[in-house]
């Protein structure tokens, strides 16, 4: 799976090698790394998927972002590179943040929407903030308790913790820190591109109010609801979401 260097980052990316003439961008989220799409959703078979480590993350190499426009102009500088046209970009949390940002003001090749856990602005704990260069690991287990759902297996659950503990806690702290200043209330209205809009049932960072929001203020979405899952519900209920997209998908082929 190869790095592209980009205008400004170099940037790596994994590819379901379908052909297709929509294209599938998915961008995770705050601390996180393309891993965390599982398979369901990274290799669907009837349309080309794109799955990239932001600037800093994982196997992408620093420098990362401090915004997210900054985020959302590392985004579209890899869709350049790659050449892609017709994209629709599926953001989590975070990634939905630079989603949002890019469809504020589209570019040429952004075709629609997919928002998963996300919101409007995304308020981070000044404690929390703090935390993460004095005790990173208390903010892993603050994320473990309250990013999934209470029935969600142990495993899944410890899984996602390595996972953010693996990342440098400098760049954490630079994706909580642009979340906390990430706020698009008035602007979020703008957005005209097809979008779908997926909230776990017992979402507690990004709650369901937030996508009922996101629904009411982008004319046109659609929202459905992920039954039994928290914040990480790709990972928590992967074949449900897996289904969702692909319906999504596939009414913009149709088009």
């Amino acid at each position: 799976m190869p790095i592209i260097q980009t205008t400004s980052h170099k940037i790596f990316y994994s590819h379901n090698r379908v052909k297709s003439n929509l294209h599938l961008l998915f961008v995770h989220g705050a601390g996180g790394s393309h891993l965390l799409w599982p398979g369901e959703l990274r290799r669907l078979k009837t349309i080309s998927c794109y799955a990239i480590d932001l600037p800093g993350h994982h196997k992408s190499p620093r420098p990362s972002c401090h915004t997210i426009a900054q985020y959302a102009t590392a985004v579209s500088e890899f869709v350049e590179a790659m050449g892609l046209q017709q994209v629709v970009v599926l953001g989590h949390s975070m990634g939905g943040a630079i989603a949002q940002q890019l469809a504020i003001t589209p570019p040429a090749w952004l075709s629609g929407l997919i928002l998963v856990g996300s919101a409007p602005q995304m308020p981070v704990s000044p404690a929390i903030l703090e935390q993460i260069h004095t005790d990173f690991p208390a903010v892993a287990d603050f994320i473990t308790k309250y990013g999934w759902a209470k029935q969600t297996k142990s495993l899944l659950k410890g899984m996602g913790r390595k996972m953010l503990l693996e990342q440098d806690p400098d760049v954490v702290y630079h994706d909580f820190y642009a979340c906390n200043q990430f706020d698009v209330r008035a602007e979020v209205a703008q957005i005209q591109l097809p979008t779908l809009i997926i909230g776990g049932q017992y979402d507690r960072m990004t709650p369901l109010k937030q996508s009922n929001y996101l629904h009411e203020q982008i004319k046109g979405s659609q929202l459905v609801i992920i039954e039994g899952a928290g914040h990480h519900l790709m990972l928590e209920k992967p074949r449900e979401v897996a289904q969702v997209v692909e319906t999504f998908v596939k009414g913009l082929l149709a088009q």
